[in-house]
């Protein structure tokens, strides 16, 4: 069986959120949340993206051992239809010293997957595995997937859904909405100051909203 862009999503989705422990910590956001979680149409992304509230290290994990948490469900997901997962990497982004660590930034996860039978006659030649990895997409070359966590979000608002039988925790529409406000407040000087006041304006309407919602 042949998977598609978004069959490949879901099932990284599925493996995230397969590890009770993960599954506590992050929310998806971004284009696949509206399209796989909310069922909208969106210009979702290649890769995927996530939020958590603190640090892996707040959690008691380190990044390789949330890397071989992933891993293990990965390669139940897709061992399903006959492929193996490998190079799977964690980097921090940005990288900086442990002791300089700021409330901002955030881990990149990247991976290969490539057919089984492939995989058992190349596995000895890491640059061939490479070579002959499947294509995550048909409009390109690119051969790794990657995964984007974000940590110190917020992520209280997140709602539970079910998605072909798991539980997964993705934002809500207004807060994917907020989220694209912000990245447009980043993205340039000349916009930054009237951006960052005009959502000012709108956490502080959505902080009223949660209240109300709560009381």
């Amino acid at each position: 069986m042949d998977l598609t862009l978004k069959d490949i999503r879901k099932l990284v989705i599925l493996s995230l959120f397969s590890d009770d422990t993960l599954m506590e910590i992050l929310s998806l956001k971004g284009g696949n949340a509206i399209e796989l979680a909310h069922n909208l149409h969106s210009r979702a992304s290649i890769d995927i993206d996530f939020s958590m509230e603190k640090d892996f290290i707040d959690y008691n994990l380190t990044p390789e051992e949330v890397l071989k948490k992933l891993k293990l469900q990965l390669d139940f997901q897709f061992n399903k239809y006959g492929l193996c997962v490998f190079d799977e990497k964690i980097i921090e982004k940005p990288k900086i010293n442990i002791s300089r660590r700021y409330n901002w930034g955030g881990y990149n996860i990247s991976f290969k997957f490539i057919e089984q039978e492939l995989f058992e006659t190349l596995k000895n030649d890491i640059d061939s595995l490479r070579r002959q990895a499947s294509i995550v997409t048909e409009n390109s070359n690119k051969r790794t997937f990657e995964i984007d966590i974000s940590k110190y979000e917020y992520i209280d608002s997140s709602q539970l859904i079910e998605l072909d039988d798991y539980t997964i925790r993705v934002y809500t529409p207004l807060m994917i909405v907020f989220e694209k406000l912000r990245a447009i407040c980043q993205q340039t000087e000349e916009y930054k100051k009237k951006c960052y006041v005009l959502l000012a304006h709108v956490l502080e309407i959505f902080m009223i909203f949660i209240w109300c919602l709560k009381n």
